[in-house]
């Protein structure tokens, strides 16, 4: 598949930023790891993965689990990538080895000609104990003092050429749509030579390929996750053995860098022996902690389509999170209970939504907005029939008393706004009253005083 590849980007010119260079001399950035089960991951001058297995595995040299994937792709978004984008195609041979060599650090590349402005960095890991896989770190930088949009294409090709067929998906139905995070993949036609896709007469398939785990986005609900698995040139995943996977409308702002982790898996040298890939794929996506190691917590932070334990970016794991999936910084909980602020719509606990009290201006993480009070009132405990008395309250809030009204039973006699409040009545029938003076406060509660008063003759 990858001679296929190479002859695909030389003849069409719509591929002229892809074009693939030719074999180079052995370098620190051509490098082969092993995993924890002894499986191989060679890897080419740009973080390919271009053979892998096991010694004394069946098959041709590129015939294990990858020709070459992934290639990482970037175009302004709403572009073709394969027209307007440049890859990550560095001859370089400055890359540096990174913990205890089991990882390879590619260096920064500026992805001329047609994405100068952004620079791109790719890490290659492949743990030598516990759980085998390889993970890709790919953290693109935008350089440029304007802010812009990508989009982001991985794309190469299997071991299993025309006959990759699909295992499982993480949907359950076998069928790889966006909403699947992972999928599995094995070689359903050793030696069929018969698939044709666009530009080419044949898709040869003269090996075995192995069943490999294909883990692109985490379980939880990070900040980004694939568009789309586009077919240009007809180069399709199932049986075409070509995998693309796309992200769409990446912002940066000057400056700003981010970083996107694919992960893949080899898990047994039987072809078709999907159980144990289908498990790696499963045991990838529970988000175990090795899968990050080596990464600190500022490019754990990077990372758009995982959430490493922390799917809001604000610093607090999720384990711990009172916000899972909002950012609340600093965790702040006004009302000290199990919902932060920032996922909190009564932050002060008060019965008053957040909304309702920045409307009336009232503090929605204070819950010093109480009902008001009526501390005093005073009147006559005696009135004379027809002769004028005096009441006064004296009333208090938080916010401010809005007014205190006196009523006589059902029928309001004053309305005082300024405080001292007073009500001057005369009464006109004799007996005995039931007064009030209800205070009213900015957000319309209302807190109460009440004495008698008996009108005498």
């Amino acid at each position: 598949m990858r001679a296929r590849i190479l002859l695909m980007a030389a003849t069409t010119a719509a591929l002229g930023a892809l074009a693939l260079p030719g074999a180079a001399a052995a370098s620190p950035c051509e490098v082969t790891h092993t995993d924890g089960a002894g499986f191989t991951w060679s890897l080419d001058e740009f973080g390919e993965a271009i053979d892998g297995g096991k010694s004394g595995e069946a098959g041709d040299p590129y015939g294990s689990i990858t020709d070459g994937f992934p290639l990482v792709t970037l175009a302004h978004a709403g572009d073709d990538p394969f027209q307007g984008g440049s890859s990550y195609v560095t001859g370089s041979t400055s890359c540096v080895p990174a913990q205890g060599a089991q990882e390879t650090v590619y260096p920064p590349q500026a992805l001329v000609p047609n994405v100068p402005e952004v620079t791109l960095t790719r890490r290659v890991y492949v743990p030598a104990t516990g759980r085998p896989f390889a993970r890709w770190v790919d953290t693109m930088k935008n350089t440029s003092s304007t802010t812009r949009a990508y989009d982001m294409l991985l794309f190469g090709s299997l071991g299993s050429d025309c006959g990759t067929s699909v295992a499982s998906t993480s949907s359950g139905d076998g069928l790889l749509t966006r909403v699947d995070r992972w999928v599995t993949s094995f070689d359903s036609q050793a030696g069929d030579d018969t698939c044709t896709q666009a530009l080419f007469s044949a898709n040869p398939d003269d090996s075995t390929g192995l069943p490999l785990a294909h883990n692109w986005d985490g379980p939880s609900t990070p900040p980004d996750r694939l568009d789309a698995f586009p077919t240009p040139f007809n180069l399709t995943f199932d049986p075409g053995g070509t995998p693309m996977v796309e992200y769409r409308d990446i912002v940066l702002a000057p400056g700003q860098a981010v970083s996107y982790v694919h992960f893949e898996a080899q898990s047994t040298t039987v072809a078709n022996n999907v159980f144990n890939a289908n498990n790696a794929a499963k045991g990838i996506d529970g988000e175990p902690a090795e899968l990050w190691a080596g990464m600190s917590a500022v490019d754990r932070a990077l990372v758009r389509n995982w959430c490493i334990g922390d799917c809001d970016k604000d610093s607090a794991a999720d384990a711990s999170d009172n916000c899972k999936g909002v950012a609340n910084p600093g965790q702040l909980n006004s009302d000290n209970d199990p919902n932060g602020d920032a996922c909190d719509g009564d932050d002060d606990n008060d019965g008053r939504s957040d909304a309702l009290e920045t409307e009336l201006g009232t503090n929605p993480r204070s819950p010093k907005d109480a009902a008001p009070r009526v501390s005093k009132f005073t009147a006559p405990k005696t009135a004379k029939l027809g002769r004028k008395v005096t009441m006064s309250a004296v009333a208090n809030d938080d916010y401010g008393v809005r007014r205190v009204a006196f009523f006589a039973g059902d029928r309001r006699l004053c309305v005082d706004a300024t405080a001292p409040y007073r009500c001057k009545w005369r009464f006109g029938g004799k007996g005995t009253r039931i007064l009030e003076a209800i205070a009213t406060d900015a957000i319309g509660q209302v807190g109460a005083r009440a004495r008698k008063i008996k009108v005498t003759p």
